[in-house]
């Protein structure tokens, strides 16, 4: 039995080229990709394969089915291109399968999304089984629901009396909420203060005031803790005039207190040295003076208060009182030596080549 002869790649792409030009393009791409596999650095067989792709991809039977079985690709091999070697299916039958079957798929999902709208259809107009009697009937919609009549009445508006005449119904007017208490605004203007809602704060904090049974200790007292907690944020944040203003405010409604004394006398503190690098020292000694007297009344009011003391120092030191400011470092490192403020007690007498007592 003869053999057929050896594939090479001249003979791959010359039965490609003929199968290319008859318009069999799925052969000739098999042809030019065997070529390709022994020959894969060609071009020649990169730019064959290319069109044929191209071919494949605009032919009508791009989507087709293959036609062809291995054996007839084994025929094509051999180089016979007898008429019963190169069985072809007829183009226009498959044509008209596909699109029978193209037809049949439209139908079948038509027909599915039709049954599934059904379906949800009857659910959804059938509640589930213990669901209604759970839930009881449902409610009256507030559009439609009549307004509920009193017993004995008419929905006209009447009342039938015991001898069996009717009067007009006389409307129940529910009594107004009764206002807060004082210990609710109180509450309510903590909350409020913890957000840091000042003015919010204060009117509440006036409504307490006004409020039966107000306690005016416990106003007065969360008023003047407001003003110091805007004050220590105006302080912070450079406003030192704001600041005094509140602080000021803070000593109205709790006088005699050291912790505000103190406050107070930063503010004037803060001031004066603004002033005094603006260049108006006469401005600027006035503040000094009102922040010596504002630590000395908290040191009057609190004589334990250290941080008082080393503030009475760096204010006379701007006052030009050396002694007076050695004297208050001093007493600042005596009421508590391990503390802060006598750690920076000893740093300024130090600067000053005083002796620090032990």
């Amino acid at each position: 039995m003869p053999t057929a002869p050896p594939e090479s790649v001249e003979t791959l792409i010359e039965q490609g080229r003929v199968l290319l030009e008859e318009g069999d393009f799925r052969r000739a791409i098999l042809c030019f990709r065997r070529a390709q596999a022994m020959a894969p650095f060609r071009k020649d067989v990169r730019l064959l394969m290319a069109d044929a792709i191209d071919g494949r991809l605009a032919s009508a039977e791009a989507n087709l089915e293959q036609d062809f079985r291995d054996g007839d690709f084994a025929e094509t091999r051999s180089g016979s291109r007898g008429g019963g070697q190169r069985r072809r299916r007829s183009s226009s039958g498959m044509t008209l399968a596909f699109l029978l079957r193209v037809a049949i798929g439209v139908i079948a999902l038509v027909f599915a999304i039709v049954l599934i709208n059904l379906v949800r259809d009857m659910m959804q107009a059938t509640p589930a089984p213990g669901i209604a009697s759970e839930l009881g009937p449902a409610p009256p919609s507030p559009a439609t629901s009549p307004a509920p009549v009193p017993e004995g009445s008419t929905s006209s508006g009447t009342v039938t009396t015991p001898a069996g005449t009717t009067a007009p119904v006389t409307p129940s007017i529910s009594a107004p909420p009764s206002p807060p208490g004082f210990a609710e605004l109180l509450q309510e203007a903590r909350t409020v203060l913890a957000g840091d809602r000042y003015s919010d704060a204060l009117a509440l904090l006036e409504q307490a005031r006004a409020a039966e049974g107000a306690d005016a200790s416990q106003v007065e007292s969360l008023t003047a803790e407001l003003y110091s907690r805007r004050g220590r944020q105006r302080y912070e944040a450079g406003s030192y005039a704001q600041a005094l203003e509140d602080y000021q405010q803070a000593d109205a409604h709790r006088p005699n207190d050291a912790e505000t004394q103190y406050s107070l006398g930063w503010c004037h503190h803060a001031l004066g040295r603004e002033r005094r690098t603006a260049g108006n020292e006469s401005a600027a000694t006035d503040h000094f003076r009102q922040a010596r007297q504002a630590f000395e009344r908290s040191i009057s009011l609190d004589p334990n208060l250290a941080k008082s003391y080393r503030s009475l120092g760096q204010t006379l030191i701007l006052l030009n009182d050396r002694e007076g400011a050695f004297q208050a470092w001093r007493r600042t490192i005596e009421i508590d030596p391990q503390s802060r403020d006598a750690e920076r007690a000893r740093n300024w007498l130090q600067s000053y080549n005083v002796s620090v007592p032990q």
